[in-house]
């Protein structure tokens, strides 16, 4: 499995290389309203936006009746590649819930545990429109 997505990335990288595929930067914001259904013996949690090493996360949210009130917008930036038919590559992200437990002294963050986790593919809401 392991070899196989090293291949098929090595695949991506070479039809990038032969013009293939042209590139694109895309702004991608995202506005996270609130977190439902939290277990209720987590107090605090936060929202976090992954693409391998680009992260954003939100602010940490106190949970009430199983409901942490977020609002709070997040951006990354992508480069998607279009092919010559005007699709493009799969561009996965994958969006967290996770709790935040503070250090024992009450400053700053000792653990961040992710207790809920999806994968989106945001190509497919990339335009070239405003």
């Amino acid at each position: 499995d392991t070899c196989f997505k090293m291949f098929a990335k090595l695949k991506g990288q070479a039809k990038h290389r032969l013009k293939e595929y042209a590139p694109l930067k895309f702004r991608f914001d995202i506005t996270v309203q609130k977190l439902q259904g939290i277990p209720s013996l987590h107090k605090e949690v936060q929202f976090a936006w992954v693409r391998g090493p680009k992260a954003q996360f939100t602010k940490p949210a106190p949970v009430k009746e199983g409901v942490a009130e977020i609002n709070q917008s997040l951006v990354q930036v992508a480069t998607l590649y279009r092919a010559q038919d005007g699709t493009c590559d799969k561009k996965e992200y994958s969006f967290k819930a996770q709790v935040v437990q503070k250090s024992k002294a009450g400053k700053g963050i000792d653990k961040v545990t992710t207790f809920a986790k999806c994968e989106l593919d945001l190509a497919p809401y990339a335009s070239m429109q405003n």
